[in-house]
């Protein structure tokens, strides 16, 4: 067991341990420590507490001192200078015509080095600039490129949820984060709604993905084939995992479908079972019944049609009989207003000529309607929601590629 404390050198990020020795300092208290950058200035993590070896670095240096006031205006001094540092940095950045972007300026304690974080898209050659800034700050200069997730973490922001970024409030790094989690959690996979403000799939998705895995487990997918606690069979349409409900499509005895919400201890189900045969041929047999309705009710339709065309035109003449009133009288409202309709033309489907075609095909047993302007209007739907689509999961691969890049950045890779 060795005895040791946590020293962090900003907020939300990484600890390291040292070894106080005769020294007590408390939660939050400033400690001088020595690291690899030099000697620097850092908070206290967690009080003295003891700690196996095998936990521990091979080398665990020792702690300084506990910071004096004279240590703490030494520290504000730095801040000051480090803001001056980088307007001096970003004027040379401009003189020598560099494809990069500050971030921001580090002076280490003893100020024997000026460390420079910067963004760029590609390699950056700062050779020549790392010369004129040592010729104007005499000191060691290091300029470190960092990824949009450690410029993010470093400058920190407001998330869409309205809370400061999880990584620069709490998290000491970063997670990978992929689609899948979105999906799992049956998010819109819209990159603007799961991507933060680097631009990258938000870290959250990673916090509550065990979570839904397991509630994931416990639900039939899309499109399984499920028996209800009614003893009727159907299909998933769509299922609430929060709530452990799922909305099933059942087939009843009169060849009818309906949509019925189940919790999920009601449901019998084999995950990823796809409708058997059975099911097929009564979801096929209720659409035809569907349609032969459907076909019968247009017949009977173009009936009352017709008889009211033909009493219409003995209205005309003068020949109006007793039955022909009749027939005028007892003509539905819906049937009424189509014929009014086809007289006046304003209906284009129930053209003459069309009537011609529609009888045939009915008399054939083909649909009444072939190629109509709604099937045009959904099939061209389907290929425009089909390539954005295509164009959406082409966004977000690249989006999860250049997170899978840079989930292994971390700024506080030279401390020790």
């Amino acid at each position: 067991m060795a005895r040791v404390i946590g020293v962090r050198f900003r907020q939300a990020g990484k600890i390291y341990f040292y070894s106080p020795e005769e020294l007590s300092p408390r939660l939050g208290d400033h400690v001088i420590v020595e690291t690899r950058r030099g000697v620097e200035y850092g908070t206290v993590a967690f009080a003295p507490r003891e700690i196996p070896s095998e936990s521990l670095p091979a080398i665990v240096k020792n702690v300084i001192r506990i910071a004096t006031p004279e240590d703490d205006r030494h520290y504000e001094e730095n801040r000051i200078r480090e803001k001056q540092a980088l307007e001096i940095c970003e004027e040379k950045v401009k003189y020598h015509k560099l494809d990069m972007e500050l971030v921001r300026a580090e002076y280490t304690f003893d100020n024997n080095r000026l460390i420079f974080f910067f963004k760029a898209e590609h390699r950056v050659d700062f050779r020549e600039l790392v010369k004129d800034l040592a010729s104007t700050f005499h000191t060691r200069i290091e300029l470190l490129q960092i990824g949009i997730r450690d410029v993010a973490k470093m400058l920190g922001g407001i998330g869409i949820c309205g809370r400061p970024l999880c990584c620069t409030t709490y998290m000491q790094g970063f997670y990978p984060v992929s689609i899948k989690m979105a999906k799992n959690q049956n998010l819109s996979l819209n990159p603007e709604k799961i991507s933060g403000m680097c631009g990258r799939l938000m870290c959250c998705l990673s916090f509550e993905d065990d979570t839904y895995t397991y509630l994931n487990a416990r639900m039939p997918r899309k499109g399984d084939y499920v028996r209800t606690s009614d003893n009727l069979e159907g299909e998933v349409s769509a299922i609430d995992i929060l709530k452990q409900r799922a909305r099933v499509i059942v087939n009843l005895d009169n060849d009818e479908r309906e949509q019925r919400d189940y919790p999920v201890s009601e449901l019998e189900f084999t995950r990823g079972r796809k409708p058997d045969r059975r099911f097929k041929e009564a979801v096929a047999q209720a659409e035809a019944n569907k349609e032969a309705r459907e076909n019968e009710r247009l017949e009977k339709s173009m009936e009352r049609r017709k008889a009211h065309k033909n009493s219409y035109r003995k209205v005309v003449d003068g020949k109006m009989s007793e039955k022909d009133f009749s027939t005028l009288a007892n003509i539905s409202g819906d049937a009424k207003d189509a014929a009014d309709r086809q007289q006046s033309g304003r209906d284009g489907r129930m053209k003459p000529e069309g009537d011609v075609r529609r009888r045939r095909r009915l008399a054939a047993g083909q649909p009444a309607d072939r190629n109509s302007k709604p099937e045009r209007d959904k099939s061209r739907s389907r290929r425009i929601e089909k390539a954005a689509k295509e164009n959406q999961e082409r966004s977000l691969k690249q989006l999860e590629d250049m997170d899978r890049r840079e989930q292994n950045s971390n700024m506080d890779h030279d401390r020790g």
